[in-house]
């Protein structure tokens, strides 16, 4: 079992991070910073394509190394309902009627 941290225990600043000095300007001025932050900071991943995973690593564990943890995670996620990231009336939430086909089809 891995240990967990509070969000008041969690600071970048005592990690190896690179702030992402493109994205700073990308934060809404309205997102609430959250109880016991001073900001927000955008961090850089590895833009390997494996982004999504080194984020959700970043985010959970403050570190990018946890990242094949974090795609057998989504994995077990996307396999665990099944059911309900295949229903085509949820994956046609937000289509014009023109894009109303089987997307399941595509995407599974």
């Amino acid at each position: 079992m891995h240990p967990t941290v509070t969000s008041g225990e969690l600071s970048f600043i005592d990690h190896d991070f690179d702030i992402d000095q493109d994205a700073v300007s990308n934060i809404p001025d309205d997102v609430q910073v959250p109880k016991g932050a001073d900001k927000l900071v955008p961090v850089k991943v590895n833009s390997d394509g494996n982004c999504l995973p080194s984020c959700g690593s970043v985010f959970a564990f403050a570190t990018p190394d946890r990242s094949d943890e974090m795609r057998v995670r989504i994995i077990k996620e996307l396999a665990l309902n099944e059911d309900a990231y295949l229903d085509d009336t949820f994956l046609k939430k937000g289509l014009t009627s023109k894009n109303e086909k089987s997307l399941k089809s595509q995407f599974a």
